[in-house]
């Protein structure tokens, strides 16, 4: 796959999903509306809308996730602007066409939402394999955003993938199934950071008893996904951009320590083991944010030790920050140019 080996994580500890589930008892907390857009023939994306003023400011989710993974976060970015959510073909009430999963696809996907609500030059921020869909846009419509937030999602992920230690990663149990909280809990305690139930529901199975069983997007989705990938053409992409990059602590006793590290996330393994794969992350991580950094002229990282892949879940607050500085710095050189 490639450079991201959190995203490939993802894929086995969140796993790839889709098609909103019945449950007529329940209703979403989050203060979104929905709309559906036609972007394509036959094609029409799930679109929330969070309401707030101003600034247009658009989220796309990573592999396996829908927007709702956002309803806890997005109302936060209320106060910078006018939120808004898309759901990419193939998850949750999005269309599930057999073909179209390539990254420019999926980023004229975005374009014909921007289009068809008329935002001009939103900050548009996306999560993990959003990236693609982020650079994409932003080296063929470099007009079209404001700005380009990048949640551990910078890489160049043609890129043959390194070996990584061979280390076993959490599942939940039987029991951490049995209801949606329990389930939750198990994300908590294992990764560092749940998904809001909306999430849950939108692309996991929900028994009648309340239990949390498998995915339910066609297979083929996140494959067309991954291999539709395209190298950034960050020479092309004038806009600016921030990416805040989630890394592993630097050492098991480094992450105890600082608690830093997710105590259920790799049972059984030893110390030595994942000190190798720290390493091996760390390295990994940090070659491609040296790329995006020496390649995209005016783009910044900065870097959260022990985030989780969805380090808006984890770290909110400290990815809250770093949005509003960005958009504080976006604000202040329009004015300077004024």
């Amino acid at each position: 796959m490639n450079t991201m080996v959190v995203t490939a994580v993802s894929a086995v500890l969140i796993v790839c999903t889709s098609a909103a589930q019945p449950g007529a008892e329940w209703r979403d907390p989050s203060p979104h509306r929905t709309r559906m857009v036609s972007v394509d023939r036959d094609v029409t994306l799930e679109v929330l809308d969070w309401g707030g003023a101003g600034l247009p400011i658009v989220l796309l989710a990573g592999l396996g996730n829908t927007a709702h993974v956002f309803d806890n976060f997005a109302p936060r970015l209320m106060s910078l602007g006018h939120v808004y959510g898309i759901t990419r073909r193939g998850y949750s009430t999005s269309s599930v066409p057999t073909q179209g999963y390539d990254a420019d696809r999926l980023a004229d996907d975005a374009l014909a939402v921007l289009d068809a609500l008329k935002l001009e030059r939103p900050v548009l921020i996306g999560h993990s394999i959003a990236g693609e869909e982020l650079s994409s846009l932003a080296a063929r419509y470099p007009q079209r955003a404001r700005g380009l937030v990048y949640l551990d999602a910078a890489g160049d992920r043609t890129a043959p993938m390194p070996r990584m230690p061979s280390v076993r990663f959490a599942s939940p149990s039987a029991a951490d199934r049995r209801n949606v909280a329990a389930f939750q809990a198990w994300q908590q305690a294992a990764l560092g950071m749940a998904f809001p139930e909306s999430e849950i529901r939108a692309t996991m199975t929900i028994g009648v008893d309340g239990n949390v069983g498998e995915p339910v997007v066609p297979t083929f989705v996140p494959r067309q996904i991954v291999g539709g990938v395209k190298r950034p053409d960050y020479a092309h992409m004038h806009i600016p951009a921030l990416s805040i990059q989630s890394l592993p602590p630097a050492s098991v006793s480094e992450g105890r320590a600082s608690n830093t590290l997710a105590a259920r996330m790799f049972p059984g393994a030893s110390d030595d083991a994942l000190n190798e794969l720290f390493a091996a992350i760390r390295h990994l991580t940090r070659a491609n944010t040296d790329a995006f950094v020496k390649e995209l002229k005016g783009s910044k990282n900065v870097e959260l030790v022990g985030a989780s892949h969805h380090d808006f879940l984890s770290h909110p607050d400290a990815v809250l920050r770093e949005i509003r500085a960005f958009i504080e710095t976006l604000d202040r050189e329009g004015r300077e140019r004024q």
